[in-house]
């Protein structure tokens, strides 16, 4: 496991470093997605399990980095960007692996209910979010860049449009999401009322990645107007 980052003295805080090091580990915990949708439609209780185990541990890390931040953040009288905004990304970061989290649960409940011909949709939905989060991740490792060379640059121009990005992707996992919806609905009557209610809450939550994505990316443009 990445090993957590310590605070010396107030001067060697470095706040952007610490939610970077934060966002890779969401990033690792939505990276066990694939494999766990995977494994829930092919009924496959232990790799889930174990899929489960392996998020809990990055979410252990995440909290700790978290923490560390938050205590730094109370310590420093001086930062290079607004201490509102930089909570602000922290939360939505917090947020994104929560949903990771919430999504394996899901899974779990649904398992012996898993309609398995809509594996493949699902599984498309879930690879944009992944993407979605992947593209987040790229912005939130240039803001230390940025910061240092005065927010300006090409650099600052590559970040703005991978902002931009995301909004295309968000409109395009919006659609897809819808499509499986309208599936689901024509089979009412084939599933349980409880599962039919789960799936519903599972897709709600993969297509959140993607929103969920979408603004924290936006949170983050805020620490470049600065």
């Amino acid at each position: 496991m990445p090993t957590t980052i310590k605070f010396a003295r107030p001067a060697s805080i470095s706040p952007i470093s610490h939610l970077t090091h934060h966002m890779g580990l969401v990033v690792d915990s939505v990276a066990c997605l694939p494999q766990a949708i995977e494994a829930f439609f092919a009924g496959d209780r232990e790799t889930l399990d174990g899929t489960r185990q392996d998020m809990r541990h990055l979410r252990g890390a995440a909290i700790r980095v978290l923490e560390e931040l938050q205590d730094g953040l109370g310590r420093s009288k001086f930062l290079p960007v607004d201490r509102r905004d930089l909570l602000d990304v922290l939360q939505m970061q917090e947020a994104i692996a929560d949903l990771a989290q919430d999504i394996i649960g899901l899974q779990l409940d649904l398992l012996p209910n898993a309609p398995r011909d809509l594996s493949r949709p699902v599984a498309n939905l879930l690879a944009q979010g992944v993407a979605a989060t992947g593209r987040v991740q790229q912005i939130v490792d240039s803001l230390e860049g940025i910061l240092e060379t005065g927010f300006s640059g090409p650099r600052l121009e590559a970040t703005r449009g991978l902002i931009r990005s995301l909004v295309a992707v968000e409109e395009v996992a919006d659609a897809g999401r819808r499509e499986i919806a309208t599936t689901l609905f024509t089979r009412c009557r084939e599933m349980d009322p409880v599962s039919l209610v789960l799936f519903y809450r599972l897709l709600g939550r993969i297509g959140d990645l993607t929103v969920y994505s979408g603004k924290l990316a936006l949170r983050a443009r805020l620490l470049l107007v600065r």
